[in-house]
This record gives C-alpha cells, structure tokens and sequence, in this order.
C-alpha cells in the first residue's frame, strides 16, 4: 500500500514537470532569475506586491546585459507576477517580467502533538506556499517514515491566497485507532514536501486516574494501619492474660511456702 501511494506521488510529480521543461526546478530559498519580456536599456523592477524593487547585491541584483534581474534566495514574498519598466521613458507601461524557475513546495512545520480524548473532534491544518497549482494531500502512518493511508478524503481546504494552498484534517469522534501520525505533503510540478504531526489518544477516565490512584493509595494505608493495630491490640490483650496468669502462680506459689512454715 505504502509503495502503491509513494510511486503515484513520484509519477503525478514527473508528469506535472513534463509539462513545463523549459522551466527549471528549484527549492525554496535557492537562487533563481527573473526575465523582463523586453530588452531596455535601464529598467525598474517592481515585486509581485508591486513594490519597486533596488537590487542591493544582498537578495537582488540586476544584470544589464540579459536583461534579467537575479534573487538569491527565493522567499514567500518572491511568488507571483513581476514588473519591469523603462526608466528612460516618463510614465511607460510596465511589462510583466516571469520568474524561470518552478519553485517546489515549502510545508511549514505542523503542531508537535494532539493530545485527545475519545469521542473528542480534532482539526490538524496545514499550509503551504510554492508555484501554482499546489495541492495537499493527508495521509496516516504508524512510524511517520511511510504513507500507509490516504485520509485526504477527510480533510477541507481553506481559501487562501495566490501561491498559498492550506487544509485542515478534520477527525470526528476520536477513538484508539485514531492514535497515529499525520502526514500533510504538498506537491506542484516542482516536486513535493512534507510535514507531520501526532495525535494521542487517551480514554475518557485518563485525567481520573490521578485521582483514583491517591485513593487507592490511602485505602491502602489505611488497611495496613487498621491489620497493625488489630495485630498489635491482640498481642496486648496476650501479654496481659500472660502476665496475670504468672502473677496468680507466683501468688499461689507464694501461699504454699507459708503454710510449709506453719506446720514447722
């Protein structure tokens, strides 16, 4: 089952990028190069949040030479539509300028751990940001290493923005068999990422057992106190009939000398 799911996820992945060869693939916060779709002999750069852009060789820089404009590291804000523009013309049109590179999805880290009650509801979201389309899928596994059950069919997505995709897992009436980890992957057609998170389970009674056991503890003790002072109350009561028994002989032993010593 687990390698059934993990090979379509690898096909869907080779044929989505079979459609755009030309572009390459890259990781989130690799480098990667925007082209304006006209030459200029000066241009402004604006991001996709129409903000013009300085290239300060930090993060931006321009190459006049082939017109493009290069990022060193491909953030969240770097996703969507460019703009470049002719500086040496007043009020010229602004082109749109493409990024040429496929940016595979990026899962920020889910919530650690779910620590639920049976019968309770829990909802497990996930986001992620890359080059569109973006799709998630949820899967349940055992030791977070394989993707043993496709659970998508549980979960809703959420509306976001562009280059923004998030789904929420949602699972109802929560029983031990719920007890697993999540796995939230992400794929477009520059590849996939993954994040998980774990849920536990505990019965109904668990915060009780606390509780029940601090009881079972003095009903304990108070047995043991109660056997003791009977044990020790028995052992009283036959060191005084002991001791009476031997005064009464050392009374009866003590009257015969003396009638020994009359009859003297």
């Amino acid at each position: 089952m687990t390698r059934i799911i993990a090979s379509s996820i690898v096909v869907l992945c080779c044929s989505l990028c079979a459609l755009s060869q030309s572009e390459p693939s890259i990781r989130p916060y690799e480098s990667a190069v925007v082209q304006c779709q006209i030459m200029f002999e000066s241009i402004r750069w604006f991001g996709p949040n129409n903000k013009e852009i300085i290239p300060d060789d930090k993060k931006y820089s321009y190459n006049p030479s082939s017109g493009t404009l290069n990022i060193t590291h491909v953030g969240e804000s770097d996703l969507g539509q460019f703009g470049c523009q002719n500086t040496l013309i007043n009020n010229s049109e602004i082109f749109p300028a493409k990024l040429k590179a496929i940016v595979s999805p990026l899962v920020p880290r889910l919530q650690k751990s779910y620590n639920q009650v049976v019968g309770d509801t829990v909802t497990v979201k996930c986001t992620a940001w890359g080059s569109v389309p973006l799709w998630i899928s949820w899967f349940k596994s055992k030791d977070k290493e394989s993707l043993d059950e496709n659970v998508t069919s549980s979960a809703r997505p959420l509306n976001m923005t562009s280059y923004h995709v998030a789904s929420e897992l949602v699972i109802a009436n929560v029983s031990f068999d719920s007890y697993a980890y999540y796995i939230c992957v992400a794929i477009n057609q520059g590849g996939n990422h993954s994040g998980f998170t774990n849920i536990r389970v505990k019965g109904k009674l668990a915060p009780l057992w606390p509780f029940i056991g601090i009881c079972v503890e003095i009903v304990i003790l108070v047995i043991i106190i109660v056997v003791y002072e009977k044990r020790k109350s028995q052992q009283d009561q036959e060191d005084q009939a002991k001791e009476k028994a031997d005064f009464q002989s050392n009374a009866n032993d003590h009257k015969g000398g003396e009638n020994v010593r009359c009859r003297k």
